[in-house]
């Protein structure tokens, strides 16, 4: 279970950075966020 949870964690971090970086390089853009939750879940 520990594993499991170091791996959630991983995934979380990498879902805010991508997330910041998105932000960062398209700042307003709201319609796609939608689109990269879908692409972050893969």
């Amino acid at each position: 279970m520990a594993e499991r949870g170091r791996v959630l964690a991983k995934c979380r971090i990498k879902q805010i950075l991508i997330a910041k970086l998105v932000r960062i390089q398209h700042p307003g853009v709201r319609s796609q966020k939608s689109e990269f939750r879908g692409y972050l879940v893969d």
